[in-house]
């Protein structure tokens, strides 16, 4: 008995212990592959607007979004624009000479006139120092102002 089990099942169990380690790595690969193809799904720019305020006309909102993309590598970052009241998400788009905010940051939006919207942050700015004033890139007439949350 102790002949077979050492002849027999000694290379039973290695090529068990061989597959397994094989099942294993090909499993790392399995998801490595699906997080890949998930996240290449996300390279062309997602937007989610995080708050509106609409202005007191009724015709215009401002919207504070967090556009999102590039794969594994990616980026996220948050702005501030004002649309016309119907505007659709995909009109949506950080600018470079806007101010851009970390993703992770909050925005509370509120008008003080119809041709001037507050934004105020907390959380980290992209761009410093943070702009005090700037016209919305989407419409000039307005002017976005931004302070800091105390």
């Amino acid at each position: 008995m102790w002949q077979a089990d050492r002849w027999g099942y000694a290379s039973f169990f290695r090529t068990a212990v061989a597959q397994r380690r094989l099942n294993t790595a090909l499993g790392g690969m399995r998801v490595l592959f699906a997080v890949s193809i998930l996240l290449g799904g996300c390279s062309s720019g997602d937007v989610i607007v995080s708050s509106v305020a609409l202005s007191p006309d009724g015709n215009r909102v401002a919207a504070a979004y967090v556009e999102m993309g590039g794969g594994a590598a990616g980026y996220c970052h948050m702005c501030v624009d004002v649309f016309a009241p119907a505007f659709e998400v995909s009109e949506a788009e950080c600018r470079r000479d806007q101010q851009w905010f970390s993703c992770s940051a909050t925005v509370d939006l509120a008008w003080t006139s119809e041709r001037q919207v507050i934004a105020t942050y907390t959380g980290d700015p992209r761009v410093t120092p943070v702009l005090q004033e700037q016209a919305a890139p989407s419409d000039t007439s307005v002017s976005i102002v931004y302070r800091a949350s105390r």
